[in-house]
């Protein structure tokens, strides 16, 4: 039987980020209710463990990848901008369920490692080498959007006359329209500042 795919499929969701949190919010509960306290600080790293796994490589991750894919796919030679918007869309994204996942972190499991400095200690540097390898890919994924956008915009000019510069002495030199690489490259830098601020 073959699965039938949906648009969304493959995009992050806050909604499906939180009942990850929420499962494993479950899962530390019954830790905290079946080990005793002194076993609570190592089975909660243990947990956050398997967590980032899921949440922070399998799904921020893959989203983050996918989207530099696609984004290394685009061809910047033709006469419109590639799509700027999709990859600046799962970078706003990103931010969202990893604002979620730190907050978690923070309030419900390095507290639970209070007892153990060392445990607590060592929570503290996974989460952040976590955190810094997808702020890695976000920023691999944006540096890729602002390269396409620079080479889009060096393909159109490439293709600006010389005698499109050539003063002309009639009346009309200052009123004349302009040409098409300007109007290109004017547009498309419209495009981006919208994406930009509809997304960042």
């Amino acid at each position: 039987i073959e699965d039938e795919m949906e648009d969304g499929d493959g995009e992050l969701s806050l909604d499906v980020a939180e009942k990850m949190l929420r499962w494993h919010a479950e899962s530390i509960g019954r830790c905290v209710d079946l080990s005793s306290a002194s076993e609570v600080p190592k089975a909660t790293f243990g947990l956050l463990r398997v967590l980032s796994s899921a949440y922070i490589k399998t799904y921020i991750e893959t989203a983050l990848d996918s989207a530099l894919a696609a984004v290394s796919a685009q061809d910047i030679r033709g006469a419109t901008l590639p799509d700027v918007s999709s990859a600046l869309s799962v970078v706003r994204s990103v931010e969202q369920v990893v604002s979620l996942w730190q907050h978690y972190v923070n309030t419900a499991l390095v507290p639970l490692a209070s007892t153990s400095v060392t445990v607590r200690r060592e929570m503290v540097i996974f989460n952040n080498h976590n955190l810094l390898r997808v702020e890695g890919k976000c920023d691999a994924l944006m540096h890729r959007v602002a390269d396409n956008v620079v080479g889009f915009l060096a393909n159109r000019l490439a293709t600006q006359k010389k005698n499109d510069f050539v003063p002309k002495n009639d009346d009309l030199a200052f009123a004349r329209q302009n040409t098409e690489a300007c109007v290109a490259c004017s547009e498309a830098l419209e495009k981006v500042e919208h994406a930009a601020r509809m997304h960042l």
